[in-house]
């Protein structure tokens, strides 16, 4: 997720620190990739994945709903294992 709060000093991804966190923007640009790299969900057999990485900045300033919007997203293309990190 690449929202902060602010930029700590050690951090070296590329993140964006604003008071509004864009969630819905941030979700239609991530299926619009998804769709881009992959096609349209079902268009191939889903992929499975064992790992969901939300790093990169502060998932949480997606907020709970923005989370579960992302993980939806990409449970579109990929079946999650059932104890995926």
């Amino acid at each position: 997720m690449p929202f902060c709060a602010r930029r700590c000093s050690y951090c070296d991804f590329a993140i964006a620190v604003r008071p509004r966190v864009p969630v819905d923007e941030y979700v239609d640009a991530l299926r619009g990739e998804l769709t881009l790299r992959l096609g349209p969900p079902g268009a191939q057999p889903r992929g499975r994945a064992d790992t969901l990485y939300l790093g990169g900045g502060t998932p949480s300033r997606l907020g709970g709903a923005g989370v579960a919007r992302v993980v939806d997203t990409v449970r579109a293309w990929y079946d999650l294992a059932d104890d995926a990190e």
